[in-house]
C-alpha cells in the first residue's frame, strides 16, 4: 500500500478504505464517489447500519485487520 499523493489518478484507485462513518466519513464517501465513482469502498465502523451501508453501496468492515486484509489502494 502506497501513501496517496496529490497527483494520484483516481481511476487507478480501485479499492478505497474509509475509517469511520460518522458525518465526516459520509462527507468523505460523497467526495470519493464523485472523484472515483467506480472504486470498491470498504468502511471500517463500530456501528453497523446495514440499511445505510447497502443504501450507499459500501462494504462494511468491523476491524482494522479486516480492512488491511482487503488491501485497499488508499485508506
Amino acid at each position: 500500500m502506497q501513501p496517496i499523493k496529490a497527483s494520484t489518478d483516481p481511476d487507478q484507485c480501485k479499492s478505497i478504505g474509509l475509517i469511520g462513518f460518522g458525518s465526516i466519513g459520509r462527507k468523505h464517501l460523497r467526495i470519493v464517489r464523485e472523484v472515483a465513482p467506480h472504486s470498491n469502498l470498504f468502511v471500517l465502523s463500530s456501528f453497523p447500519d446495514s440499511a445505510l451501508f447497502s443504501e450507499v453501496s459500501v462494504n462494511y468492515i468491523n476491524s482494522i485487520d479486516a480492512l488491511i486484509d482487503t488491501k485497499p489502494d488508499i485508506i
